[in-house]
């Protein structure tokens, strides 16, 4: 290319100098600039077109709606002379308290070799009937005691209910098992068949209570896997011997113990 023509010629046409601008590539970057503001231009036309539509609906929507009517608000003039005046009720009669129950004093056994004077001397069972334990004697009703003159609810007398004990899951000294307890659970323990052909593995949680002898009961299963190996952990455990038992302030006591029982195929 001559040298005043290159100075005013294109970087195209410096780069397709002696090639073929009639295969493509010369076209599209000739006309890119050209073909990307038309792009522009439809965008915008769409996008503009869709949004006045829209407005257009919704301008259309809002003439069709039908607008309700107001509803009047109507005021009452209420005469208080007439007004419904609430009933009061009574104060219901309160209920007298019963009567007290006699009393008989309390005394303490002790060993003495001196004469026990009668006003001393311990009551027997049959006087200590329908009698509370005071600190001296005294009379009263001795119907006081009895259910029957117990104050009345809704639907009979009162029962008083005694609490039960509640059984700790902890002591000061746990109960011991007599002997190696994993050796005895894997010389009894037998794989259930229904769990060995599903190859079902796992732990089971057994609980249960270690009495003051020594002796298992209430066991329970806490966690369980199914497929026989629940009730296999049950019996294991059940058929073990007496425990060391635990103790609470020197004395044997009850307590809950949490047994893991693992499943494992071989």
């Amino acid at each position: 290319m001559e040298t005043n023509k290159l100075l005013q010629a294109d970087y195209l046409d410096i780069i397709y100098e002696n090639r073929n601008k009639f295969y493509g590539g010369y076209e599209l970057r000739r006309n890119y600039v050209r073909r990307m503001k038309k792009a522009g231009l439809f965008m915008m036309l769409t996008v503009s077109s869709t949004v006045l539509l829209s407005f257009i609906s919704l301008r259309k929507d809002a003439t069709n709606r039908s607008i309700l009517p107001a509803t009047p608000t109507v005021l009452t003039t209420i005469d208080m002379k007439k007004a419904v005046t609430p009933e009061v009720l009574p104060p219901r009669p309160s209920t007298p308290p019963p009567p007290p129950a006699p009393t008989k004093i309390f005394t303490v056994p002790k060993i003495t070799n001196e004469e026990i004077k009668p006003e001393q001397q311990m009551s027997e069972v049959h006087d200590l009937k329908n009698t509370a334990v005071g600190t001296s004697d005294a009379k009263g009703d001795s119907m006081a005691t009895d259910m029957s003159s117990a104050p009345k609810g809704p639907t009979g007398p009162a029962i008083t209910i005694a609490a039960t004990p509640v059984i700790p899951t902890f002591i000061e000294q746990m109960p011991l098992f007599d002997g190696d307890l994993n050796a005895y659970l894997s010389a009894n323990l037998e794989y259930p068949e229904m769990a060995r052909n599903a190859g079902v593995e796992g732990r089971v949680a057994v609980t249960f209570i270690v009495n003051e002898d020594g002796s298992i009961s209430d066991v329970a299963i806490t966690r369980g896997i199914g497929a026989g190996c629940n009730e296999e952990a049950l019996r294991v455990i059940q058929k073990m011997p007496r425990w060391k038992p635990g103790k609470n302030n020197g004395k044997p006591a009850k307590v809950y113990y949490t047994q893991p029982i693992s499943f494992r195929l071989q």
